[in-house]
C-alpha cells in the first residue's frame, strides 16, 4: 500500500508536468529539449507502472513514449494530433492512476479499456506516419483539466534530504 501510494502521488506529479511542457511543445514542435523533459516523466511513469505490475498503465505509457523517442531522435515530426494524443493519453493516465486505490479496494472503476485501445491506436497510426483516428471516435476530444480537490487524497511535497534533515535536528 505504501508503494501504492508514493506511485500515485509521483505518478500524478509527472503527469501535471508532462501537461505542462506539452502545452509549451505546441508552440515549440522542434524544441529537442522540451522533447526530452516530456519524454523523461512518460519513461518514469511506465517503470514505476511495471515494478508494481500496473501493466495497462505500463503499456499505455510505453507507447507514447515510443512515440516520443522516435520524435527525440528526429525520426518523427512532432505536429498538433501528437500533442493532442499526449494530452489524451495523461487524461487517461491520472484517470487510471486516480481510481487505483478504489480499484485495490475491490471497487468497480471506470471502464477505460475502448478508450485506452483507441488511444494507443492513434498512437501507432502516427508512428506510422498515417492520421490517427480520434482516440474517443469522435471528430474531437476536449482536453480535460485535472483539478485537484480537497478530497483527493493524500498530499505529498517533495523535499530536499538536507533541509529535511535539518528540519528533523531542530525540532
Amino acid at each position: 500500500p505504501e508503494m501504492a501510494g508514493l506511485f500515485i502521488a509521483d505518478g500524478l506529479d509527472h503527469l501535471g508536468t508532462i501537461e505542462a511542457i506539452a502545452l509549451q511543445l505546441e508552440s515549440a514542435p522542434g524544441d529537442t529539449k522540451l522533447l526530452n523533459d516530456l519524454f523523461r516523466p512518460f519513461h518514469t511513469v511506465k517503470g514505476n507502472a511495471g515494478v508494481l505490475g500496473l501493466t495497462t498503465i505500463q503499456e499505455l505509457a510505453h507507447k507514447v513514449e515510443t512515440l516520443l523517442d522516435l520524435a527525440r531522435s528526429g525520426e518523427h515530426q512532432i505536429q498538433r494530433a501528437d500533442i493532442d494524443v499526449v494530452l489524451n493519453a495523461v487524461d487517461l493516465l491520472t484517470l487510471m492512476i486516480r481510481e487505483l486505490p478504489a480499484r485495490a479496494a475491490g471497487q468497480p472503476g471506470s471502464d477505460v479499456a475502448d478508450r485506452r485501445l483507441r488511444l494507443m491506436s492513434a498512437v501507432d497510426a502516427l508512428i506510422a506516419g498515417t492520421d490517427p483516428a480520434p482516440p474517443d471516435g469522435s471528430p474531437t476530444e476536449p482536453v480535460a483539466q485535472t483539478h485537484v480537490t480537497a478530497d483527493a487524497g493524500p498530499h505529498t511535497v517533495k523535499v530536499d534530504m538536507r533541509t529535511l534533515d535539518s528540519l528533523v535536528d531542530m525540532v
